[in-house]
């Protein structure tokens, strides 16, 4: 269901529902449990190659599943902001090829 919906679509239920089926991180899809150091690294690799998810706030585990109950993070105004201007447009020019 993530796949084929707009970010701007997805809901909370959504996001439990797609971990339920314990699928484990590949190429277009990353688990992280908290925002990671270089997330615009993470960003640019798979919009360089075929796109994908992140999903930040789910925790895995040694099999790279994600870890239910799923916990999530808390909301802090701005963050969408944070994250396409901050760490995208002001640092993806430096990561894309």
């Amino acid at each position: 269901m993530l796949y084929i919906k707009q970010r701007d679509q997805i809901t909370w239920d959504d996001v439990q529902s797609f971990c339920e089926q314990g699928i484990s991180e590949r190429g277009h899809l990353d688990y992280k449990k908290d925002f990671p150091a270089h997330l615009e690294r993470i960003i640019a690799a798979m919009a360089n190659t075929h796109g994908g998810i992140i999903l930040i706030g789910v925790d895995e585990n040694h099999e790279n599943r994600p870890i239910l109950p799923v916990v999530g993070i808390d909301f802090q105004r701005g963050l969408e902001e944070r994250v396409i201007i901050d760490l995208c447009i002001n640092n993806g020019k430096l990561y894309s090829v």
